[in-house]
Parts: structure tokens; sequence; C-alpha cells
């Protein structure tokens, strides 16, 4: 699945040790589903190598707004790492330590 992504406020950009940073451009995703939902209720994607603030990191999205069978609003939490993480059930704490935190909005996707 192939996402355009939309950086956005929500409640803050973190980095390590939780350091605010600047929210980033937007950029396009792709991705592979890693818990169903409508689209989805979590992916995994890497963004491609190039100049991109994010360029390298793995991304897990979830969705942001439940409950998880209504209607997809296309907000998101982002969690991003600098190895490919262990993605959990939406319902379990992650295992890896993200080193960026942030919300996106999702313009576009497709399969």
């Amino acid at each position: 699945m192939k996402l355009q992504i939309r950086p956005i406020h929500g409640w803050g950009w973190f980095g390590p040790e939780a350091r605010p940073v600047d929210v980033p451009p937007a950029f396009p995703l792709t991705v592979t589903v890693t818990q169903e939902g409508d689209p989805f209720t979590s992916v995994l994607g890497q963004v491609p190598a190039g100049t991109h603030p994010l360029a390298g990191l793995w991304l897990i999205l979830s969705r942001r707004h439940g409950p998880f069978g209504a209607p997809f609003d296309g907000n998101c939490n982002l969690f991003g790492f600098d190895h490919k993480p262990a993605v959990p059930p939406i319902n379990e704490a992650l295992s890896d330590t993200p080193v960026l935190t942030g919300y996106v909005q999702i313009d576009e996707f497709a399969d």
C-alpha cells in the first residue's frame, strides 16, 4: 500500500530524549499492513533514502482515532525507529523504543 503522508503538529513531534523537533514536510511511504482494519489499524514502512529529514527511518503508523470499526479519518500516530521494529498488536506496548514520535494525516492511499 502506498500512502501520501502529511505530518501535522498534533500533540508535538519529539526526538531522542523527548526533545521537541520540527514537523517535517510531506512525503510518500510504501507500507505493509501489520494489523488489519479498514483500511488498516497499523502499518510499517521505511522512508526512502534521500534528503527528507526522516530518510531511512522505519515508521509505524497506527490509527489515532477509534473505534477501529469507524470510518477512517486519516489521522495516525507515528513512531520512528532507526532499525526495523517489532510491531505489536495495537493494544500492546511497543517493545522497541522509538527515536521519533509525531502525528500525521494520510491524504491519499492506494493498494
